[in-house]
């Protein structure tokens, strides 16, 4: 009866091992990458949902709590299920000046905390801000590949 040995089990288990340390490190970068996107595009759906009560009602949603601002772009039928979470399971943050007609939807990224990036988008704990319908802190799409 012929079997492996144990040097040729080891050398299975060592390979093994060095493909499993190259790829999880990618494996968690890439979710990373994935949640920072879909985050990016429920705050542009947001953002034509207030866009478009602007248009409508020529002023924006008088309220600072993103779930009351969900409940309304949801009962006047913009968006069906607006998202009130980033895709790291924190509330967004919508805040408005009315008297200047600007508003922003934050995302606070991976870490959860408000802050900068004094790196830029190196990692996924940067804040994440929409205001007016652009962009104003996100990540770039070479940071992105």
């Amino acid at each position: 009866m012929r079997g492996f040995s144990l040097v040729e089990l080891l050398v299975v288990v060592v390979i093994i091992g060095l493909l499993a340390a190259i790829a999880i490190p990618n494996m968690i970068n890439a979710i990373q990458r994935s949640k920072q996107r879909a985050t990016m595009k429920d705050m542009q759906s947001l953002s034509v949902g207030v866009e478009l009560y602007h248009v409508d009602y020529s002023f924006l949603p008088d309220t600072n709590n993103i779930q009351t601002l969900a409940q309304i772009i949801r009962s006047i039928g913009y968006i069906r299920r607006p998202p009130e979470r980033d895709h790291w399971g924190t509330l967004y943050v919508y805040e408005v000046d009315t008297a200047n007609l600007i508003y922003s939807i934050t995302s606070y990224g991976r870490d959860r905390q408000p802050g900068l990036c004094p790196n830029g988008f190196k990692d996924f704990n940067c804040d994440i801000v929409i205001s007016n319908g652009l962009f104003t802190r996100a990540p770039s799409p070479e940071m992105s590949k």
